[in-house]
């Protein structure tokens, strides 16, 4: 197990975020957190009336958010 997440760590996925000791034998345990800030989602949305992109990073933390009216009966389909 330690190796699996010290490759997490390394990957920068996880990062430790201290330690908890859960009674009075054994050693403490490390506590584990998404750090997330080296990979990130990114979704589109092709609407009617709209375009919206979301980027997420492994956290959740929202990076960008952006919508912009767009209006797609309008613009027809076009083949190329």
């Amino acid at each position: 197990m330690s190796s699996l997440v010290a490759e997490l760590i390394e990957r920068r996925l996880v990062r430790e975020g201290g330690t908890q000791q859960a009674g009075s034998v054994g050693r403490p345990g490390r506590l584990l957190e998404l750090d997330g800030g080296a990979v990130a989602a990114l979704g589109l949305e092709v609407n009617a009336h709209y375009l919206a992109v979301r980027g997420v990073d492994l956290a959740g933390r929202v990076l960008v958010d952006r919508r912009v009216g767009f209006d797609a009966v309008a613009a027809g389909a076009r083949s190329r």
